[in-house]
């Protein structure tokens, strides 16, 4: 696909190929609420946080609740799982603990080059949207990206 048909592409064109909505939390939400989030949509690697009015406050990365939820980095130590203990300590937390306050973001306009700049730079495979009122509106991909591009492909 030619450069200048990809310049003239807005980010709310391609966001909802293949994520439908974003999966956004509330700042008090549990990491079961956050953990039934990332399970209802497969497709995205990332709960955006936001605020009663759908505004982005931040982002949790599915790698990072990982890392929170089994918080054993010490390598070569035998360690034993305690569920119990796992338990107490994942619901001891909420989102506004988990949550990157500074997250990359695209805005509904902003055009396609710009955003896969973005994500190359971030090195990061997605990126919520939002509009004028930095309300989340959906999420872009890659696979998303490619999916647009395939169908301009065909015709």
């Amino acid at each position: 696909m030619p450069e200048i048909q990809l310049s003239k592409v807005d980010a709310k064109d391609v966001c909802r190929l293949i994520v439908k909505d974003a999966s956004t939390v509330k700042a008090n939400s549990s990491i079961d609420d956050i953990l039934k989030k990332m399970i209802e949509n497969l497709n995205t690697r990332h709960v955006y946080v936001v605020d009663n009015n759908s505004k982005l406050l931040g982002s949790i990365k599915f790698s990072n609740l990982i890392v929170h939820m089994f918080p054993f980095s010490s390598i070569g130590h035998k360690i034993e799982l305690n569920r119990e203990g796992l338990i107490n300590y994942k619901k001891s937390l909420i989102a506004m603990d988990l949550m990157n306050t500074k997250p990359t973001f695209a805005k509904e306009n902003d055009k396609l080059p710009y955003i896969i700049q973005l994500m190359n730079e971030k090195n990061i495979g997605e990126l919520p949207i939002i509009n004028s009122s930095n309300q989340v509106i959906g999420e872009i991909n890659f696979m998303e990206i490619i999916t647009y591009y395939l169908g301009q492909e065909k015709k």
